[in-house]
């Protein structure tokens, strides 16, 4: 359940269905500035979660991490994990995902 239709700072470019490790996930794309942001949006069921920690803000618990250059935000909420993936910092992923999930 994805309601954010973008705003004027994370505008929503378009989606498409893809996958999330060996499921199916829905996609969408936002931008940031001149810099693309992934949401991708699957069935949680049978994966190992990391450590999360409470959004300021918004109702959920988000883990973040790093790696090649990449920030990655995860979540879960309502029966649905939340991965939002881009070369933005992870301060921008966490508003992102304030409004995506909000209170």
């Amino acid at each position: 359940r994805v309601t954010f239709a973008g705003d004027e700072e994370f505008p929503l470019l378009g989606g498409s269905v893809g996958y999330f490790g060996d499921r199916k996930a829905a996609v969408f794309l936002f931008r940031h500035r001149l810099h693309a942001i992934t949401l991708l949006v699957f069935p949680p069921a049978g994966l190992s979660w990391p450590p999360a920690a409470p959004l300021p803000g918004a109702r959920i618990a988000v883990a973040e991490t790093s790696t090649r250059g990449f920030n990655v935000v995860v979540w879960r909420d309502a029966g649905l994990g939340y991965a939002l993936v881009s070369d933005v910092n992870a301060s921008d992923l966490l508003a992102l995902a304030g409004r995506i999930n909000p209170e």
